[in-house]
């Protein structure tokens, strides 16, 4: 009568359950239901943000008109590019930043290269920062969190300052203001944090002991090493386990190799090499 159209978002899902595992899929599925049943209303729209493996874990063991929710689905997915412009659009809210390091005009990659060293250390052996980043935020299921990110980017600056206080500099705008080493020990808190806050506080009882398992050992494992770790001789089971930890961003599939991202490393303690 009004004319007016009503949007309802809901958004970190990912999080509305954390520590209750055995409620979550049980309400995200009745959500689903509910996105459904409001389709009728068209001054009423519902728009859900879930994360794709939260996504697959609501629809395992099959869902009623699947296919009328996927008509609608749209994966929102971050490319290095968009991920670079995120950074860069946060950096450019602070103008008095900006003009210090004089920065007004600096496209994306000369700003980041303004703040950032171009690599992780002395010498062409040591990775371009910009790669490492994005290869040290990544889980196992190749997604690349804007999150993560600005964690990391956000810790750095944490791990700068303290560092400025022990080792005081004078700026230098042909100097990176964050330094390689903050970066690194940034990538530690943030791992550490993602192992308690996005691996183990979401999960079931059974696939934290699968966690727990992989703690202290090595960063590629096949089939023969995960049943010695597990104590698990049935090669079913042993796939059905690697494909509920790869769900949840924790093992990375290669062929017949399962490996463990840089994001969850330090975290679980995880020495990078194979374990076979």
């Amino acid at each position: 009568e009004f004319d007016l159209t009503i949007w309802v978002l809901l958004d970190r899902l990912d999080e509305a359950f954390i520590a209750l595992p055995n409620i979550e899929k049980p309400a995200l599925r009745a959500l689903l239901r509910t996105y459904l049943d409001l389709l009728e209303f068209e001054r009423i729209g519902l728009k859900l943000f879930v994360r794709k493996d939260l996504f697959r874990k609501i629809v395992s063991g099959g869902f009623v008109n699947l296919t009328h929710v996927s008509a609608r689905r749209i994966e929102i997915d971050w490319y290095k590019d968009d991920l670079l412009s995120v950074l860069c659009e946060r950096i450019r809210q602070s103008d008095g930043f900006l003009e210090i390091i004089q920065a007004q005009n600096l496209s994306d990659r000369q700003l980041f290269n303004a703040i950032f060293p171009y690599r992780m250390g002395n010498g062409t052996n040591h990775p371009i920062t910009w790669r490492w980043m994005l290869s040290y935020i990544r889980d196992g299921n190749n997604v690349y969190s804007p999150r993560n990110l600005i964690d990391l980017v956000n810790k750095a600056i944490h791990q700068q300052i303290r560092r400025e206080q022990r080792f005081k500099r004078k700026f230098d705008k042909n100097q990176p203001l964050i330094e390689h080493q903050s970066l690194r020990l940034a990538y530690e808190q943030l791992s550490e944090e993602r192992v308690v806050d996005t691996l183990l506080a979401e999960v079931d009882t059974e696939v934290k002991v699968l966690i727990e398992a992989l703690r202290n050992g090595k960063s590629e494992h096949n089939l023969d090493s995960l049943k010695l770790l597990f104590g698990i001789d049935s090669e079913s089971h042993i796939l059905s386990f690697a494909s509920a930890l790869r769900d949840i961003g924790l093992f990375e599939i290669k062929g017949q190799s399962f490996e463990i991202p840089f994001l969850y490393r330090h975290g679980l303690n995880i020495k990078r090499g194979k374990a076979f």
